[in-house]
């Protein structure tokens, strides 16, 4: 006879034992299971935040970089711009570029200030200047657009020419736009 035949309350104590084992152990494991996933549903929604913190941050970057290029292409506009219309410091250099211009199509050429101190033309203010220069007939064009293409606003307002043997002796009127405040020549 095996032990198991020779005490019956034995077995009847083993036999409860594994029935109360059978019932609570798949309630163990359920409850291990919902705190596992509680905890992984946790994690993952750490790690949800956190992905999306880090998109938010290189979006942040992306416009801070964006914001930053077009300010310094802003800027370099500004300075073109702050270039085209001298200032009072500046009127050397442009006097320069102009007689440069003039005296690369005729060496006796002229540019003379039609007033020392700026004239306002509208809300702007401008200097009024006058080109003496002897050019032939084809070059008067390519002259003026050679001014025209100066980085300064100029604009041409008037052309008188007197025509001998395809010469013309040409005198201009001009404006010159200039900053404020300017003072004068």
């Amino acid at each position: 006879m095996n032990s198991v035949e020779k005490n019956p309350e034995t077995l009847k104590k083993q036999v409860s034992m594994y029935r109360i084992l059978a019932l609570v152990l798949p309630l163990i494991i359920m409850f291990m299971a919902i705190v596992a996933t509680m905890l992984a549903d946790k994690q993952i929604t750490s790690l949800v935040r956190s992905k999306q913190e880090v998109i938010a941050n290189n979006q942040s970057q992306a416009e801070t970089v964006q914001f930053n290029n077009f300010i310094a292409r802003e800027q370099s506009e500004l300075e073109k711009i702050d270039y085209a219309i001298p200032s009072e410091s500046m009127i050397v250099g442009v006097v320069q570029d102009i007689e440069g211009t003039i005296h690369s199509f005729d060496k006796e050429g002229s540019l003379q200030f039609a007033s020392a101190t700026p004239v306002r033309s509208g809300t702007d203010l401008t200097i009024p200047l006058t080109i003496k220069a002897k050019l032939s007939l084809s070059d008067i064009p390519v002259f003026m657009e050679t001014i025209k293409s100066l980085p300064y606003v100029i604009q041409f307002l008037t052309i008188d020419s007197q025509v001998t043997n395809k010469t013309a002796e040409c005198t201009f009127g001009l404006r010159l736009y200039v900053q404020e405040p300017f003072t004068g020549i």
